[in-house]
């Protein structure tokens, strides 16, 4: 089986939460869902809260119980899909996306193979004014040290990100374990972690921008070469 998943984790207090209000989950969810069925591809939305509107729908939806204690609502993300994918061994192939700002252009299973990790990218580089004030708050040597290092890479995105389990978990669990360690409570650092990480150790299997996915912040939602749009 291959499983495109996405969050919906709106159990937090603003300002953490980058709105207000918390959304109305079918229309916030609305472009995602569309894509997921157009694509024709199986597809789980992890919830912290019921989601009785979604469940009508028919969206498949997996409970999230509590708070992950040792991170915020953006990388806790990492930790709930490690986790289901451990429980879940019949999953081959697997994406976590945002579930806001990306959709499916086309079935991405048809294009993924083992041995590779897909990653959204930017046309930013690692080394940015959004990056380097996550990393200052982390405030190890050794994350500023590999972040320096990496200042001319393309910035990976988490936006989208996947592949066959037996490559990604491994990815996983080591992102898991630096945002542990790292112990960030007041922002989202899994930008930075995942840079640290993929370049660190995986930079010869990293599969990013087209045709996995549109370039960021072009709204292109008509492209026909790629598979994921994201911003």
């Amino acid at each position: 089986m291959n499983i495109v998943a996405s969050f919906l984790l709106t159990n937090y207090e603003y300002p953490f939460w980058k709105y207000a209000e918390k959304p109305n989950p079918v229309t916030y969810t609305e472009k995602w869902r569309n894509s997921v069925e157009k694509t024709g591809v199986e597809a789980i939305i992890f919830a912290d809260e019921d989601q009785p509107e979604l469940t009508a729908l028919g969206v498949h939806i997996g409970s999230v119980s509590g708070s992950v204690e040792w991170t915020n609502q953006i990388d806790c993300r990492w930790l709930i899909a490690y986790e289901f994918l451990k429980l879940n061994e019949g999953i081959e192939y697997f994406f976590m996306t945002d579930i806001s700002d990306v959709t499916l252009l086309k079935n991405p299973f048809d294009f993924v193979e083992k041995g590779k990790v897909y990653v959204g990218d930017e046309t930013v580089k690692v080394f940015n004014e959004w990056i380097i004030i996550r990393v200052n708050l982390i405030g190890e040597g050794e994350c500023t040290d590999n972040i320096f290092a990496l200042r001319d890479k393309p910035l990976l995105n988490c936006g989208i990100f996947g592949g066959h389990r037996d490559t990604i978990m491994p990815v996983m669990e080591d992102i898991c374990k630096k945002l542990e360690d790292y112990q960030i409570t007041e922002d989202t650092i899994d930008m930075v972690v995942l840079n640290e990480v993929l370049y660190g150790k995986y930079s010869d299997i990293i599969v990013h921008g087209s045709p996995l996915n549109t370039e960021f912040w072009k709204w292109d939602f008509d492209n026909k070469e790629c598979y994921f749009q994201h911003k």
